[in-house]
């Protein structure tokens, strides 16, 4: 069974992402010294070094461990520095390139899709009052989907899930890269939900 993991930093990375990316970062030799890991000092590869990753969990988590803080104090997930860059979004580099309102009512919903620019959000400013109960009547049956937005990435596999659904409250925000798929279910209720979406791009000034 698939299992959610929404507070889980690495959800829907791979094992093998995560070590091409340290090994192009530290080399096999700094590697085994930062991790202290025999499998990257005796004549590794990248073949060997993965299938013992898979099979030690111990080893595993002290790669995962060093990939994220590795990501986080280098930027490396950020848009604005995979191309060597160091500025940050502020409201100089930052263009609103679409912004529109999207009025969503009974039986309707949002197919699977994706977005331009380099990221896009969306905030929710109505929604109808029965959605709530509708929501709580289905959670003693299911995991509730009617009128929830629902963000796909990755491959399916057992112990995780490649899905994440959000449920829609006035005046949360969602923040998201461009590319992630996404789609909108359909709720049963009367009334309107009512949202507001952008796509934004990031650009260096010269």
């Amino acid at each position: 069974m698939s299992k959610e993991q929404p507070n889980n930093p690495l959800h829907g990375i791979k094992l093998a992402t995560m070590l091409e990316q340290l090994y192009v970062e530290y080399g096999w030799e700094e590697l085994g010294d930062i991790l202290n890991i025999n499998a990257f000092k005796k004549n590794p590869t990248y073949k060997s070094s993965l299938k013992f990753l898979r099979t030690t969990p111990w080893a595993r988590a002290k790669v995962e461990k060093l990939y994220l803080k590795t990501m986080i104090e280098k930027k490396r997930a950020y848009e604005w520095t995979k191309g060597g860059g160091s500025n940050e979004p502020t409201r100089d580099n930052i263009h609103l390139a679409q912004s529109w309102i999207v009025s969503q009512y009974k039986h309707e919903y949002n197919p699977w899709h994706t977005h331009s620019g380099h990221f896009s959000g969306v905030i929710y400013l109505k929604i109808p009052d029965d959605m709530n109960k509708e929501y709580d009547k289905e959670f003693k049956d299911h995991y509730p989907a009617s009128g929830l937005i629902e963000f796909m990435y990755g491959e399916k596999a057992d112990f995780r899930s490649d899905n994440l659904k959000f449920k829609p409250e006035v005046g949360t925000m969602l923040v998201f890269p461009s590319w992630l798929k996404h789609s909108v279910y359909p709720f049963y209720v009367d009334g309107e939900r009512r949202s507001m979406s952008f796509n934004a791009h990031m650009f260096v000034p010269e």
